[in-house]
């Protein structure tokens, strides 16, 4: 009870940016946070940034300061010790769901609209790319899994928007709380996430499987498309592009 009032009392118009990694791709993901930082020209009031590590693994330091300049700044140690794929995907995923609940119920971090699960092999893709996406997610409403929708299988891919609502998050972080060892939790889940509502934003959010490495010809692809976050490049290419783009 005490939450909601906090939720009637409070503007909300954040999101959380929600960075998991693991050892294995731990360099990639502070590259990913250290450009997301810098197409940040000062503060941002728009998001805040969580780094969730997988439980034999820490942030860097280093990177968390950088991005500590740009934005309110999270970390967490997922204690769950989940390994390997699917597990360790999934374990990391549903542990930063029941941190942003157990953080919401002790009023320890501000309400957010919602919370986007990014992976290392994600990159944005314009300088207004978190706005674009609070303004994608208000669009949709009152969905509250929002994303690039896939059809074989049927599912939204883990790199979504997901409702900070302390209803849903209750429901998939403790009452649900994983699913079968060898699943993808994104593709297991999918029939939950529609008793929720679900909204496809594809090109804003594009997916690609396990691309090794994008050129410009793939930037500008997806930039004539209207891709706003793009996942799957499994190098850095795609990141430097942007640098490179908008940055230098």
């Amino acid at each position: 009870m005490a939450n909601k009032s906090v939720d009637r009392q409070t503007p909300v118009h954040r999101m959380l940016l929600a960075l998991q990694f693991w050892n294995g791709d731990k360099v990639m993901a502070g590259k990913l946070a250290r450009l997301i930082a810098d197409l940040e020209p000062r503060h941002l009031e728009l998001a805040d940034f969580l780094f969730v590590s997988r439980f034999d693994c820490a942030p860097d330091r280093d990177v968390v300061e950088y991005v500590k300049r740009k934005f309110n700044t999270y970390t967490y140690i997922c204690r769950n010790r989940g390994t390997g794929h699917p597990l360790g995907c999934n374990t990391l995923w549903f542990a930063t769901l029941g941190w942003l609940l157990s953080m919401r119920e002790a009023r320890k971090v501000p309400p957010y609209k919602c919370m986007f699960t990014i992976e290392a092999d994600g990159c944005p893709m314009s300088p207004t790319w978190i706005s674009e996406m609070l303004q994608a997610w208000d669009v949709v409403q009152p969905a509250s899994v929002v994303g690039c929708q896939e059809t074989i299988p049927p599912h939204i891919n883990g790199n979504m928007m997901v409702s900070a609502n302390l209803a849903f998050l209750h429901r998939i972080a403790r009452q649900v709380g994983g699913v079968h060892p060898r699943a993808s939790w994104d593709i297991a889940m999918w029939n939950e996430f529609r008793k929720w509502g679900t909204a496809n934003i594809r090109p804003m959010i594009h997916n690609t499987y396990r691309v090794p490495h994008a050129d410009h010809a793939f930037f500008e692809a997806r930039q004539a498309e209207g891709c706003v976050y793009s996942h799957g490049v499994m190098d850095d290419s795609l990141k430097q592009i942007v640098r490179e783009t908008f940055l230098t």
